[in-house]
């Protein structure tokens, strides 16, 4: 997608554990980055505390990517930790590439006298705060609220817009004491509105779908807010995605629904080579799996060699296009 979405995840844990989670995509939709964080231990920088002490944070990260990474992509990536029961911020440096390991930040001080036994949960270390740059993304500056028990098991969420239309998708893997998932939109600099009240299945093990749609969306910037309501009526946030829409244009798709995985794009300026396309789930399909012919003003599209489904043609101007191959 030509816009960059900046998706603030809460996720369940690695090897056991909470982990906050960022994830970026690149503009073209080529590839994702996720950067996972966890402050593990404090290190005090002196054996006695009777008045308060200074302290490290040691920090565990995984850096993961999807197909269509290439080493070198990220050119720059560091981040910063606040703790609450400390001062300041602790600078800490990351790989350029995907890797696990651990990392110390910089110096903190703190007014507490349990130099012996706090913890970063003790000190309030959980505000992270990424800066990254890399080949198709802009240089961003990205905060990643800490990570909490989730009732829900999202497995994969997908924006899209479909004429002018935008459509929220996504699929939750489990479920258990989820009541309903409130979808929030703002747009622009306006005001958060509540979009929608989606009952869930409250117990669940196996994959369910959702959708909500904003009608007629404006020109411009859309975000839209996913949050769980559990039976308790406590209300969890889960996901954050944005999209920019652009100026209508005069690109029309048939026959859509195909029968045959046949479907023609019409438009009086199209780009050659600047589609993608993503199945239902968000992932890329390989573009050995499907054909795209360019003739004049027309595009013609075969999907008769994927499995029947929905799918999602993109163009580097951020549209995207659904194609029902059923």
């Amino acid at each position: 997608m030509k816009n960059l979405l900046l998706v603030l995840l809460f996720m369940g844990g690695i090897q056991s554990v909470l982990w906050s989670q960022c994830t970026v995509v690149s503009n073209n939709g080529a590839y994702s980055l996720n950067i996972y964080l966890n402050p593990v231990q404090i290190v005090p920088q002196q054996s006695g505390c009777p008045n308060g002490y200074n302290f490290k944070v040691i920090i565990d990260y995984v850096i993961s990517a999807s197909q269509g990474y290439t080493q070198g992509d990220i050119l720059a990536l560091d981040g910063e930790l606040y703790c609450y029961g400390g001062t300041g911020a602790g600078v800490f440096p990351l790989p350029l590439d995907t890797a696990s390991g651990q990392v110390y930040t910089t110096i903190f001080s703190t007014n507490s006298t349990n130099c012996a036994s706090d913890t970063p949960t003790d000190l309030l270390c959980d505000g992270f705060f990424l800066h990254i740059n890399a080949k198709q993304v802009s240089s961003q500056y990205l905060f990643c609220i800490p990570a909490v028990p989730l009732s829900t098991s999202l497995l994969s969420a997908e924006l899209t817009q479909n004429n002018e239309d935008l459509n929220f998708e996504w699929i939750t893997a489990t479920e258990s004491n989820t009541a309903t998932y409130l979808v929030e939109h703002l747009f622009d600099e306006e005001d958060w509105q509540v979009l929608e009240n989606i009952p869930a299945q409250g117990y669940s093990e196996v994959k369910t779908y959702y959708q909500s749609q904003l009608k007629n969306a404006q020109v411009g910037n859309h975000y839209f807010k996913l949050s769980e309501i559990d039976l308790n009526g406590d209300t969890t946030f889960l996901k954050l995605m944005s999209f920019t829409k652009s100026a209508p244009s005069d690109i029309q798709v048939y026959p859509n629904p195909s029968s045959s995985g046949n479907f023609t794009l019409s438009a009086s300026n199209l780009i050659p080579n600047s589609f993608i396309l993503c199945n239902a789930q968000g992932n890329l399909v390989s573009d050995e799996k499907f054909i795209l012919i360019h003739e004049g003003n027309q595009m013609k599209i075969q999907l008769n060699n994927l499995q029947k489904g929905v799918y999602y043609l993109k163009d580097e101007k951020g549209s995207c296009y659904r194609l029902i191959y059923a």
